[in-house]
């Protein structure tokens, strides 16, 4: 999970990440709902295959959740 957030890159006002299995999807977006439940969940990237979306404030909440530095 953590090189999925690592490899995250920042397009205009959100992170744009490619993961490959539907269960670190679901179990970053469980961090994001147990420790924030208003920030948005991951979202599948529209017109993309593999490709997903991570708020700004989701993706520096699982930063911090999973202890890695916050690329801005």
């Amino acid at each position: 999970m953590r090189a999925v957030i690592e490899s995250a890159e920042h397009a205009q006002t959100v992170y744009l990440v490619v993961i490959s299995s539907d269960v670190i999807r679901d179990e970053l977006n469980m961090l994001i709902t147990q420790n924030q439940p208003t920030f948005k969940p991951i979202t599948k990237r529209k017109g993309s295959a593999g490709q997903f979306e991570i708020s700004e404030d989701s993706h520096a909440l699982l930063c911090q959740t999973l202890g890695l530095n916050a690329v801005q």
